[in-house]
């Protein structure tokens, strides 16, 4: 079955909520059914996450490596990191390993070291390169992360999401849970089982967009000569 990508407006979820829970403008204001939306927004952004769906919300930083500078800026509405290439002396990327605290002295000699070497890690708002490059490149480090989403504002018609498989209803759903349950003081049981069959079938459709290979392909030669440079046991 083929994915279907609904694209829907700030207002078009408004106008849902409030068609099927009746709920009155008197009662809940645009303002703050655009902020519940952000939240229950928020809230299925994660689930997604959480059940394995980063490849809808993956993004790529390029970062330009100067020599001795080991800490780049993570970027903005930055996530979760995915990966890390390096740039190679040949023009292609290879994919660079976190390296741990342990690893601090590994390269604590005078020796150089090439971009061959360089492992990274996520240090606060940086993501900071090991040992500390001893050399330059544009483009040098490609950072592939997920990014947070922006907050959806009160231009109704003009802001939209993708509500990939239908997963918007979530949203919807959620809000009526909260706006019965609170400021119409209703039985919101109705919509608290259509939220539940929502984040089942999130959990289901998860991994339909490729199935055309697994999620992971090692080459084996390079694995053995990183792990013979790392001093790891081959």
């Amino acid at each position: 079955m083929a994915m279907t990508k609904r694209t829907v407006t700030t207002g078009d979820l408004i106008d849902r909520i409030r068609n099927l829970g009746e709920i009155r403008a008197t009662y809940v204001t645009n303002a703050v059914m655009v902020q519940e939306i952000n939240q229950s927004r928020l809230d299925l952004y994660e689930k997604l996450l959480d059940a394995g769906s980063c490849d809808y919300f993956e993004t790529t930083q390029n970062v330009n490596v100067v020599t001795n500078t080991a800490s780049y800026d993570l970027p903005d509405r930055y996530h979760t990191t995915l990966g890390v290439d390096v740039l190679m002396d040949d023009g292609d990327y290879d994919t660079l390993e976190r390296y741990s605290l342990q690893d601090r002295n590994l390269y604590s000699d005078s020796l150089s070291y090439s971009r061959e070497d360089t492992r990274y890690r996520i240090r606060g708002d940086y993501i900071t390169l090991y040992p500390t490059p001893s050399w330059t490149e544009t483009s040098g480090i490609r950072h592939f992360y997920v990014a947070t989403p922006t907050d959806l504002n009160t231009s109704l018609t003009n802001e939209t999401i993708d509500g990939f498989w239908g997963w918007e209803d979530y949203i919807v759903m959620d809000c009526l849970v909260k706006f019965i349950g609170g400021k119409e003081e209703g039985d919101a049981t109705q919509w608290e089982k259509e939220r539940a069959k929502t984040e089942s079938r999130i959990e289901r459709m998860k991994r339909k967009r490729d199935r055309g290979n697994v999620d992971t392909v090692v080459n084996v030669d390079w694995e053995f000569r990183k792990k013979q440079r790392w001093g790891k046991s081959v």
